[in-house]
């Protein structure tokens, strides 16, 4: 993790595409239906299912990108 964000071609983070506070206003929406993996909660879902800095970073991680 260190590398990817220190390295000369490190990983250049956008702005999120929300608040942090509408994230987890919709993690906690009533009649919430969970499609992501049962393990995450609806938090880590929201961040991870739009255009965050999270999934920005999950992605340079894992070396994967999009859906």
């Amino acid at each position: 993790m260190h590398r990817v964000l220190t390295a000369g071609d490190r990983v250049r983070l956008t702005a999120d595409a929300r608040l942090v506070e509408q994230y987890v206003g919709a993690s906690v929406a009533p009649n919430l239906e969970s499609t992501a993996d049962p393990g995450t909660g609806p938090l880590v879902e929201a961040l991870l299912s739009d255009d965050t800095r999270a999934r920005q970073l999950t992605e340079a991680l894992t070396g994967t990108t999009g859906n």
